[in-house]
């Protein structure tokens, strides 16, 4: 993937220099789309985490006269994020199994950029941003987990509540091609840093009224935002 990213950075910038000296004007483009998160994040005693899955994307961006680009982004989607954590080991263990996660839970982000754009004509721009991220993830459900002793089998209730928020920051890339005045299609794509975050977890055994609760650092884990849909320029 990185090195898809480093080729694509490349074309950018040789297809940037072919448009430099297209007309440059002000703009303001509204993008809506489906995408994906590939990548994982690191967490502190534990493997790592995974936020692939399918995305709605919803973004603005405004390309100035003198090229100057920003760019604010919204993301939301389903994850399976925890599939293969294993509660027992961080949750209770003096004879109840509490098996792996089965449903799915669903996360939201959001971001700011800025940077430039090379090539910002009446028909096509491409920009080339710094962006910051902070990525959510949150989810609650109920479980019944059957004891691992042979002595008093039973069946425990559990409540089982997450949640994972990450800072990230990396570059992104913007392609945006018109056609006509106004209807535009675009693509989105950058590579993104987790610089610091937390995974917080509560367990608790309602048939037993017992409960544990932790929260353990995010740093680390590459995550690869990806988007192509429908843009409005103005």
């Amino acid at each position: 993937m990185k090195k898809i990213m480093v080729a694509v950075t490349m074309l950018i910038a040789v297809t940037g220099m072919a448009f430099s000296q297209e007309e440059k004007k002000s703009r303001t483009v509204i993008e809506v789309s489906g995408g994906m998160i590939p990548g994982s994040f690191a967490v502190e005693g534990l493997a790592e985490l995974s936020p692939f899955g399918p995305d709605f994307y919803a973004s603005i961006s405004h390309v100035a006269e003198n090229s100057f680009t920003w760019n604010a982004r919204l993301m939301a989607g389903i994850s399976p994020m925890i599939d293969g954590w294993d509660y027992r080991d961080y949750g209770f263990t003096g004879g109840y199994a509490l098996s792996y996660c089965d449903k799915t839970p669903g996360h939201f982000a959001f971001g700011f950029g800025a940077g430039y754009s090379p090539v910002a004509s009446s028909k096509r721009t491409i920009s080339l941003l710094l962006s910051g991220l902070v990525f959510n993830s949150s989810y609650s459900y109920e479980h019944e987990a059957d004891s691992d002793s042979s002595v008093s089998p039973k069946t425990n209730n559990y409540t089982i509540k997450t949640n994972t928020s990450v800072f990230m920051v990396g570059p992104q890339i913007q392609y945006v091609r018109t056609f006509g005045s106004h209807f535009s299609l675009y693509v989105d794509s950058s590579i993104m840093y987790a610089v610091s975050g937390y995974f917080h977890y509560e367990i608790e055994d309602i048939t037993a009224n017992s409960r544990v609760e932790n929260t353990l650092g995010v740093s680390g884990g590459l995550l690869y935002p990806l988007s192509f849909g429908l843009a409005w320029k103005f």
